[in-house]
């Protein structure tokens, strides 16, 4: 049904942390955007891959069988948190401030 509503632009941006929906999101040309305050942001990390995912074996959210399910930075257009909205490549210079 969400493909459906993007489809006939009846949404016209998507706030989730849902990376199946982000991929539905990108596809039919809709914004997605992540809600997470600043304290959740560990910009020590090289990349997403190394994010911790609650206390289950990190494959259980990120894969289904073989195939890779989460969100690359690549389909996020912004990340909302309380200092404001960031795209994900600006978000190193924002949390130095």
């Amino acid at each position: 049904m969400v493909s459906a509503l993007m489809n006939t632009r009846k949404i016209t941006a998507v706030v989730v942390g849902a990376d199946r929906i982000a991929i539905a999101a990108k596809y039919h040309g809709v914004p997605f955007y992540v809600a997470a305050p600043c304290t959740s942001l560990d910009m020590a990390l090289a990349s997403g891959d190394r994010v911790t995912i609650e206390e289950r074996p990190d494959r259980e959210m990120t894969h289904i069988g073989e195939h890779r399910i989460a969100a690359p930075a690549a389909l996020i257009t912004g990340i909302i948190t309380e200092r404001g909205v960031y795209a994900p490549d600006k978000l190193k210079e924002i949390l130095q401030q």
